[in-house]
This record gives C-alpha cells, sequence and structure tokens, in this order.
C-alpha cells in the first residue's frame, strides 16, 4: 500500500492505518483486513475482499501515495451503496486537499505541495465538497456551474 510514497513520512503503518480507518476498511465489525494486506499476493486479496473493499484499498493506495493531483472516475460507483460510506470517502477527499495529504503532520503542511483532487461522479453529495463543479452533458457540452452547492442541487436533474 505504500508503493508510490515520496518518504518515510508517507510510508508510515500507523499512517496506513489511520487511512484505512477513515474510509471504513477497518472496524470493530469488518474481517481482519490487516492481516489479509500482509499477504504477499494479490490474488489472496482479491479472493477474501469484496469488489467495494478492493475499490476502498485502490483509493487508499492512492491516498497514501500523497499525490499532488489525484484523478478518479467515478470513485464511489463500486459497491458503495451506504450513503454513510460515501460522505466518509469525500469527507477523505477534502482533507486530502485541504490538508496537502491525509493523515500527515499539520506541522509540516506549509512545506508540503498543494493537492487536487479531480473526480466525475454521479453522486449529488459530491457536489458540497468541492471547491468547483463542471456539469458535462450531451445537450450543453461542459457547464462550469457558479453557484453555491444548494442552488445547483435545487437546478440539477439526474436521467
Amino acid at each position: 500500500l505504500t508503493l508510490g510514497s515520496q518518504n518515510a513520512e508517507e510510508a508510515t503503518l500507523g499512517r496506513v492505518r489511520a487511512i484505512l480507518e477513515r474510509l471504513q476498511l477497518i472496524t470493530a465489525n469488518k474481517k481482519n483486513i490487516e492481516a489479509l494486506l500482509n499477504n504477499e499476493t494479490r490474488e489472496a486479496w482479491v479472493d477474501e475482499l469484496s469488489e467495494a473493499e478492493c475499490n476502498l484499498l485502490n483509493l487508499t493506495r492512492a491516498l497514501v501515495s500523497s499525490p499532488n493531483v489525484l484523478c478518479m472516475h467515478k470513485p464511489m460507483r463500486v459497491g458503495m451503496e451506504s450513503n454513510e460510506l460515501v460522505l466518509f470517502v469525500l469527507q477523505a477527499f477534502r482533507d486530502f486537499v485541504d490538508h496537502r495529504g491525509l493523515e500527515l503532520d499539520p506541522a509540516y503542511m506549509h512545506l508540503r505541495q498543494p493537492c487536487t483532487c479531480i473526480m466525475t461522479s454521479n453522486r449529488l453529495e459530491a457536489i458540497t465538497y468541492a471547491d468547483k463543479v463542471f456539469l458535462v452533458n450531451r445537450t450543453d457540452g461542459i457547464k462550469y456551474l457558479i453557484r453555491g452547492a444548494e442552488e445547483v442541487l435545487k437546478h440539477i436533474s439526474v436521467d
């Protein structure tokens, strides 16, 4: 899970565990995902984890690597029927941008490069966590939505 990490602070197991917890992969009710992750073979993960858990694991891997730009196509589409889980994921993305990384020492935030998260989503909840929203459809093409999230939600119809 630490592949792509730039330095030792990013690659600590405590940080990986904290991100896994934020994305609800480690909870009191879940199977022992940490033991599973210690298994060297990816096949073990695929056999034991649900599609949603694999998706969250990939999101964890991306957040652990702390890229300057994180681009994702519908990161919440697979197995995230739970609105609560979607909100945990969206908050993690918001914090990733606001704190220039996730679960890193806030005292050194000013030394880190800004982070940007670009994602596509058909989940309306995502609008409230975004700095900028673009509506893409076949009729109007790409349109930048200037209004606040509450106003945007009033004018959007989902097909």
